[in-house]
């Protein structure tokens, strides 16, 4: 079995690159199903993979949509506070 690079180089101090790669892997983590090897033999039911992206809701709905939420939001999603650690701690 060959590993696959699901995305290119990215910015990890950057919120929209940042959530653009997240979606990627998400999606593509999606669509092998369960029986797909997602990495080192484990596959992607025994990583618990949805049934559908995003729990079958809109981009702008559900689980990603509050990942998405930037740290200048009233609650800011999980991403911008792991971003705005990184900066602020030099990562």
């Amino acid at each position: 079995m060959r590993d696959t690079k699901v995305v290119g180089d990215w910015d990890r101090n950057d919120f929209a690159a940042y959530l653009a790669t997240v979606k990627t892997v998400t999606e593509k983590q999606v669509a092998l199903g369960a029986n797909g090897v997602v990495a080192e033999g484990k596959t992607a039911g025994e990583l618990r993979v949805l049934a559908a992206w995003n729990a079958g809701a809109a981009e702008t709905k559900g689980e990603f949509a509050k990942l998405a939420k930037p740290y200048s939001d009233a609650k800011p999603g999980k991403l911008a506070y792991a971003i705005e650690y990184r900066l602020r701690n030099g990562r």
